[in-house]
């Protein structure tokens, strides 16, 4: 149950942002709601089931982007969730520093990976100049309000009867 209580919030948080932002011109400086889900999934789920559900969150963040290849978002989140696992196990990322440091640096590798799907499966791809500065607000603004993002994460988790998260060192 605590997955689809993840999983429903972020299709809600993505699907007001990106009609929303897009109505008001803020569209650059929208979150990454499905990074800061993935980082929270892998610090407080197990393997499995966090894998499972950042999947899900980046395959809902295609689903719910305009004009986005499908399974993109679901491989990138899939892989930087192997990354950030790896490092929950030795420390704790949903500290509110380590939290945005550990965002901005996945956001430059998100970036990164775009521009390699890029010219894997698009026709006419961006260069990786042009895909980090158009990524830049995004990385800045998702980089700044994870902590808050997290926050909110952990409080629908506190507040749930059959709550079963890991432990948080």
């Amino acid at each position: 149950m605590r997955y689809f209580y993840l999983l429903g919030g972020s299709a809600l948080l993505i699907g007001l942002q990106s009609t929303l932002f897009r109505g008001l011109g803020f569209v650059p400086y929208s979150i990454d709601v499905a990074l800061v889900v993935t980082v929270y999934c892998s610090a407080t789920s197990g393997f499995l089931a966090g894998f499972y559900c950042s999947i899900a969150v980046g395959l809902i963040e295609d689903m719910l982007t305009p004009g986005a290849l499908i399974g993109m978002n679901m491989e990138i989140m899939g892989l930087l969730f192997f990354f950030v696992y790896a490092l929950s196990k030795r420390m704790n990322v949903l500290r509110p520093l380590v939290l945005s440091v550990v965002v901005l640096l996945l956001s430059l590798c998100k970036g990164f990976l775009v521009f390699i799907f890029g010219i894997l499966f698009v026709k006419d791809p961006m260069s990786l100049p042009t895909t980090l500065r158009f990524l830049l607000p995004q990385m800045l603004t998702t980089s700044l309000l994870s902590p808050l993002l997290a926050l909110a994460l952990s409080l629908v988790d506190r507040h749930r009867k059959d709550h079963s998260i890991r432990t948080l060192r």
